[in-house]
């Protein structure tokens, strides 16, 4: 019987087929990616004490900076004011004013954007009291009214580190904020008001990573480019305050594989597969840092903790891959019909079988950075956001400028590991040795 061309082709590209195969197989370990996309690193921001930073009696910050602005109370307290990178849609001049007189605790300070009004954020920021002395039981931040003549509690936790004592709450405005202690009455208060205005949170991925690999033997090259998209919307509607973005997230998420591999610069295979996690989840906690301001600010040398942005950790399961290429192309022959034919022969490529993958998520304001790991050491990281919003829907954290994050992949996670208790506290290790640093308490139990 004659053989057709296209039939041909395919016996030539199966015999290649099989001379790929022992190729992955005889190889072992795949060499490391020659890859287009920088292998993960630590890019976080450092974080700089902006009162060194006067300018026309304000503070000069920067969009893409962390700042912590610090405020004197006496001399065994201190409120700092945290501003993650990406906190800010633009550069800001701000002015900060300590206040004083009234009956709080603490009266606090002000800060607003210089001959402007009140501050609006893209994402939450923290304002944190530390204090050696005595702190209150009901003890909490407060935000002051427009007229500065009452003041209202702020969802806010306690934490212990070392000899001094603090509090942490996270804002996604500034006016004016003081500390004093609060009723019973106020919490469960604020409890019921967060329940009819708290924010939700969406996360949102709709972007594309990649990597090239090399294999070769002595008598053969070849080159396999691999490109994924990555779909993937998680809600949070149970964060445990308006302003937090931490809990837990679920959704859907998708993922298209697109495998293109020659040999002797020759087109030899290729793949489209879609694979989707119809049920995936992610956790995200604030992650905190130490912080103690310069002996030359004149401020109190307490050594206390500022969160600095959020990190977070889950896995995809991506099931029910799906071919989504012809049987041929101008590319060769496609991979999945190889697959088939060699069970066995070890095709090792995300996205072309069911598989697990781990994920870690790094936040710049309101930008995330997911990282999916693969095997062989190698990694995939998209981009996306996430935005908050009241309830009822209504209200929106500031939206965000298009485009904003993504000309920075380079992220890596913390050693920080975070557990959340039965009692809504979460259990911090700050650097991964197996030991809880400290707890942070919640005002409001769940």
């Amino acid at each position: 019987m004659r053989i057709s061309h296209k039939n041909y082709r395919f016996f030539y590209y199966f015999l290649m087929a099989t001379m790929f195969l022992t190729l992955l197989a005889g190889c072992g370990k795949l060499p490391q990616p020659d890859s287009p996309f920088s292998n993960p690193s630590d890019s976080r921001s450092e974080l700089s004490t902006s009162s060194t930073s006067d300018y026309d009696g304000g503070y000069q910050l920067f969009a893409k900076e962390a700042n912590v602005l610090s405020v004197a109370c006496g001399e065994n307290a201190r409120i700092d004011i945290s501003l993650p990178a990406g906190v800010f849609g633009s550069d800001k001049l701000l002015e900060l004013m300590p206040l004083e007189g009234g009956d709080l605790l603490v009266p606090g300070f002000s800060l607003n954007e210089k001959g402007g009004s009140n501050l609006t954020l893209q994402a939450p920021a923290g304002i944190c009291y530390v204090t050696t002395g005595d702190l209150p039981e009901n003890a909490c931040i407060v935000k002051y009214s427009h007229d500065n003549q009452y003041t209202k509690p702020v969802p806010t936790h306690r934490f212990q580190w070392g000899k001094t004592s603090g509090l942490v709450a996270f804002v996604n405005e500034f006016s004016s904020y003081g500390v004093r202690v609060v009723t019973k009455a106020e919490l469960e208060e604020m409890a019921d008001e967060l329940e009819d205005k708290g924010f939700h949170w969406r996360l949102l991925i709709e972007d594309k990573d990649g990597f090239n690999e090399t294999n070769s033997d002595e008598w053969i090259t070849g080159e396999t480019n691999y490109q994924a998209s990555l779909d993937m919307v998680l809600f949070n509607n149970d964060a445990p305050s308006p302003y937090v973005m931490h809990g837990q997230y679920r959704g859907a998420a998708k993922m298209v594989s697109d495998v293109k591999v020659t040999m002797e610069g020759a087109p030899m295979f290729f793949s489209i597969v879609e694979a989707t996690d119809d049920n995936a989840s992610l956790t995200l906690y604030p992650v905190f840092q130490e912080y103690e301001p310069e002996p030359a600010s004149g401020l109190p040398p307490l050594s206390g903790l500022i969160p600095i942005r959020y990190e977070g950790k889950g896995t995809l399961h991506m099931k029910d891959p799906i071919d989504l290429g012809p049987e041929m192309s101008e590319h060769g022959i496609n991979l999945m019909t190889v697959a088939r034919e060699f069970e066995q022969s070890g095709i090792d490529l995300p996205g072309l079988q069911e598989e697990n993958l781990p994920v870690t998520i790094v936040t710049e304001g309101p930008i995330a950075y997911v990282t999916l790991a693969l095997k062989e050491g190698r990694s995939l990281t998209f981009t996306g956001s996430i935005v908050g919003r009241s309830a009822d829907q209504k209200i929106e954290i500031v939206p965000l400028v298009p485009e904003s994050g993504k000309e920075n992949k380079q992220v890596e996670k913390s050693e920080t590991t975070c557990i959340e208790n039965p009692d809504g506290s979460f259990d911090y290790d700050m650097d991964g040795d197996g030991i809880i640093d400290f707890t942070l308490y919640p005002l409001i139990y769940k």
